[in-house]
């Protein structure tokens, strides 16, 4: 699964896209095929491959939520406030995608 084109344009309303232009970003990741279960090494799977886990993975996600959209994206983030409220029975939180593939992402 690789970033789509139209999250990574040349430019912006005439200005040059930050993603393009980031001197610490990694260019050869932007057409690179994501491990959404990386684990501190690749396995070495073939793009096709990959992309069947990965579709799994996120299946996987979805399904224990039960296809319940809160529980796979995780409840409101307001800024300033605690993401991960502890002790509130009531707080969604973190959903499923949040705490695995979408993290895993960020490596």
């Amino acid at each position: 699964m690789r970033i789509p084109e139209f999250f990574i344009p040349k430019d912006i309303n005439g200005k040059p896209n930050p993603i393009q232009c980031d001197v610490h970003r990694e260019a050869s990741h932007l057409s690179a095929v994501v491990n959404l279960n990386y684990r501190g090494e690749e396995e070495g799977f073939s793009e096709e491959k990959q992309i069947a886990c990965n579709l799994y993975i996120v299946y996987r996600e979805l399904d224990r939520t039960e296809g319940e959209p809160l529980s796979f994206f995780g409840g409101k983030y307001v800024a300033g406030s605690d993401p991960v409220p502890s002790g509130d029975k009531k707080s969604i939180g973190c959903g499923s995608v949040e705490r695995g593939s979408h993290t895993v992402v960020h490596r």
